[in-house]
């Protein structure tokens, strides 16, 4: 059965863009490898490919997004509720394949934060379209979208809400989940490491940093491809990674994440991680970042090498 309970995704999309290219050799010139581009392929990362995921899921789901004027052609969305700042511009990662190889990635960064007028309008928006019952997942990825002040006012507003979720991308930054007060924190062992300041080599190490803590709200730490592991209520669950042809794993977090917060309705946390670690698991098996379908998720022949 179809999850139709309303679900609003709210942070900075990224600018995905594929560059499908055919090797032909090295350069004479210098020992590099030269390849013919074929084709580009553009997609919605970030917030986007949750957004995606959760469509691919047949959710109830918006997205809450900001965006400079040059890049609001890209939304052709009824359920994007995009609003436009003057200065703000959309991150952009364009990776180069060729062979099914990833041979460079190039990350083009924003270099303005959206302004405080943004700001109250993204927050006037979404208190106009909330309910007790709506699901909140907030996308951090560091893109100039979230600032401290803008944590503290939209938080301030939505204190009525049961279940938000937040996964905020620490790798390069210092962790700011603090900032999101009262949401479940889906972080990946690096970013958990950061946050904990603690070396995590392995599930063990993951598991006993749960226990050390023992939270009585739920917290999700992902593994990649040793799996997950998770705490609600004091109880700890571990999910074992699952045996698939990997294609490319850009976008696997983003994946987690939306089918957790589909699945999960306070009380099936475990089963939750569950679903949530074959979905991801599952989107490995494509390249680029696409949402699994469905259909293709069902078919676990074709991608569950188990």
């Amino acid at each position: 059965m179809d999850n139709k309970e309303k679900i609003i995704v709210v942070g900075d999309v990224i600018l995905d863009v594929y560059s499908h290219c055919l090797p032909i050799g090295l350069s004479a010139e210098t020992p590099t490898i030269s390849v013919k581009h074929i084709k580009d392929e553009l997609t919605l990362g970030g917030a986007g490919l949750v957004y995606q995921n959760l469509k691919s899921l047949h959710s109830n789901v918006s997205l809450i997004t900001a965006s400079g004027k040059k890049d609001t052609h890209i939304f052709n969305d009824d359920n994007v509720i995009l609003i436009e700042d003057d200065k703000f511009s959309l991150t952009k990662k364009k990776r180069y394949w060729a062979d099914n190889h990833k041979l460079l990635q190039v990350l083009d960064e924003t270099s303005y934060d959206i302004s405080s007028n943004t700001q109250q309008r993204l927050i006037n928006k979404l208190l106009s379209i909330i309910d007790d019952n709506t699901k909140l997942v907030f996308c951090d990825y560091r893109t100039g979208f979230f600032t401290k002040d803008f944590c503290e006012a939209l938080f301030d507003s939505i204190e009525h809400i049961n279940l938000c979720f937040i996964d905020s991308q620490c790798h390069r930054h210092e962790p700011r989940y603090e900032w999101f007060k009262g949401c479940i924190p889906i972080m990946n062992n690096q970013e958990a490491e950061k946050y904990f300041h603690i070396k995590l080599d392995s599930n063990n190490d993951i598991h006993h940093l749960l226990e050390k803590i023992n939270n009585t709200y739920p917290l999700i730490i992902k593994n990649g491809r040793h799996g997950v592991i998770g705490i609600d209520n004091g109880t700890i669950f571990t999910e074992e990674g699952l045996s698939v042809n990997a294609v490319d794993t850009c976008g696997a977090g983003d994946a987690f994440l939306a089918s957790f917060v589909y699945n999960f309705n306070g009380d099936n946390f475990h089963a939750s991680l569950k679903f949530a670690n074959e979905w991801a698991a599952c989107s490995t098996t494509l390249l680029g970042t696409l949402p699994v379908t469905k259909e293709y998720f069902k078919e676990k022949q074709k991608w569950n090498m188990a």
